[in-house]
C-alpha cells in the first residue's frame, strides 16, 4: 500500500510469486472447466484439486509467515512435502469449508459469505502466528487479533469481501480464466497484507520476530563498515594529536569520497569527532557537515552538531551565506539569539554583497531590539 510495505498490490508479480501465478493459472483454469463439463472429467478433476489446492494454500501461508518476519522476497513453491505448513493445509481447507457451510445454513448465503469474509483474516492470522489448526479455530484468538489490530483489521476483510463480489461478477465461459487469475492474486495479496499487519502489531500480539537472512547480511555488512571506520578514525585521531588538522580533514574527505558521499558516512564522522576531547576537528569538519545536511533537507541535525561545537567554545566558520542564514534562522527559532547574531555578523563580514545580506541585516535589527 505504501513504499514501506514493498508494494503489496504488486507483490504477486514479483519473482517466485509470479512463477506460482503463471504455473497454477492454467492448471486451475482447466480444472475449473473440467468440473462443470461432465461426470468423467469431474472424477478426474477432484483428485487433482485435492493435490493443487492444499499446495497453493501452503504457499499462501508461507507468504504470510515470511511477511510477518519482514522477508520481502516471495518464497518458492514447495513441492517437497517438507514445508512448515504441510499436512495442515488440507485440514485448514476442510475446517473452512465446514465453517462456511455452518454459517450459510445459519445466516443464509449472503450473510454466511459476509461473516466468513469478516472472520477469515483473523483465522488466517492465528494460523500464521501459531501454525496450529486448533489456534486457527479458537474464537478467543480471533477476538484477540481483531482487538489488537483495531481499525487495521477492517482493511483485509473489506478487500476480501469486495474481491469475492468482483469474482462473482465475471461471466462464465472462457472469461472464467480471469476468475482463476483474480482468485490467485487476491489470496497472495491477502496473505501478504496480513503478514505485514501482524509484523506492525507484533508487540501487541506478543510475536517474537526472528532476524531474517537479509537483515543478518545487512548487519554483518554494517559491522564490517564500522570496523573499517574505526581504523580510519584512529588515524585521524593520531593526526589530530600532533596538530595535523588539515591533513586529517583531507583524509576524512577522501574517505567520504570512497563511500560515495553517503549521508550516513557524514553522520558517522561527525559523531566520532564530537566524541573527542579536543573539539577542533569537529569544528573544522562542521562546515562540510552542515552543507551536506542542508542539501539533504535535514538542517536540524546540522544545527544540533553546530550547537555541540558552539557550547564547547569551538571556533568554526560555515562555508556559505546559505548555510549561515539557515543556521541563524534555526538559532533564532530556538531562542539562541547570541549564536544567531554571531552567525549573521559573520555573514556580513565574510560575504559582503551576498544576496542574503539584506535578510541578515533585517534579522540582526530584530534580534538586537528584542
Amino acid at each position: 500500500m505504501t513504499a514501506n510495505n514493498n508494494h503489496i498490490l504488486t507483490y504477486p508479480f514479483k519473482d517466485n510469486a509470479l512463477v506460482v501465478m503463471l504455473t497454477l493459472t492454467p492448471m486451475f483454469s482447466l480444472l475449473y472447466w473440467a468440473v462443470g463439463f461432465n461426470l468423467g472429467s469431474m472424477m478426474f478433476s477432484i483428485p487433482a484439486i485435492v493435490i493443487l489446492l492444499p499446495l497453493f494454500v501452503k504457499y499462501c501461508f508461507s507468504v504470510g509467515h515470511n511477511s510477518m518476519h519482514r522477508d520481502h522476497k516471495p518464497p518458492r513453491m514447495d513441492f517437497s512435502g517438507a514445508g512448515s505448513f504441510d499436512g495442515k493445509s488440507m485440514m485448514f481447507i476442510i475446517v473452512m469449508v465446514i465453517l462456511f457451510g455452518f454459517l450459510v445454513s445459519l445466516l443464509g448465503g449472503l450473510g454466511g459469505m459476509a461473516v466468513t469474509a469478516l472472520l477469515l483474516p483473523a483465522i488466517i492470522s492465528a494460523f500464521v502466528i501459531e501454525g496450529s489448526i486448533s489456534s486457527a479455530i479458537n474464537p478467543l484468538n480471533w477476538f484477540s487479533i481483531i482487538i489488537s489490530l483495531h481499525v487495521f483489521y477492517l482493511v483485509p476483510g473489506a478487500l476480501l469481501a469486495m474481491a469475492i463480489y468482483s469474482i462473482m461478477l465475471i461471466p462464465e465461459g472462457w472469461l472464467a480464466v480471469f476468475k482463476v487469475i483474480l482468485t490467485l492474486y487476491i489470496c497472495i495479496v491477502l496473505f501478504r497484507a496480513i503478514g505485514l499487519f501482524l509484523y506492525r502489531k507484533r508487540e501487541a500480539l506478543g510475536i517474537e520476530i526472528v532476524e531474517t537472512r537479509e537483515e543478518m547480511l545487512e548487519r554483518f555488512e554494517r559491522e564490517e563498515q564500522l570496523k573499517a571506520f574505526s581504523r580510519e578514525a584512529q588515524l585521524w585521531h593520531n593526526m589530530s594529536n600532533v596538530k595535523r588538522y588539515s591533513d586529517a580533514i583531507k583524509d576524512i574527505l577522501e574517505y567520504i569520497h570512497c563511500q560515495d558521499y553517503q549521508l550516513q558516512t557524514y553522520e558517522d564522522v561527525m559523531q566520532e569527532l564530537l566524541g573527542w576531547r579536543d573539539i577542533k576537528m569537529a569544528a573544522r569538519f562542521l562546515p562540510v557537515y552542515v552543507d551536506k545536511l542542508i542539501s539533504a533537507q535535514q538542517s536540524a541535525k546540522g544545527f544540533a552538531a553546530m550547537l555541540s561545537v558552539f557550547d564547547r567554545n569551538g571556533s568554526f566558520e560555515l562555508s556559505s551565506p546559505q548555510s549561515l542564514i539557515r543556521m541563524a534562522e534555526l538559532a533564532r527559532s530556538m531562542q539562541r539569539n547570541e549564536l544567531a547574531i554571531q552567525l549573521l555578523e559573520d555573514l556580513n563580514r565574510r560575504f559582503s554583497g551576498a544576496e542574503q545580506q539584506q535578510m541578515a541585516n533585517n534579522m540582526l535589527t530584530e534580534l538586537k531590539t528584542t
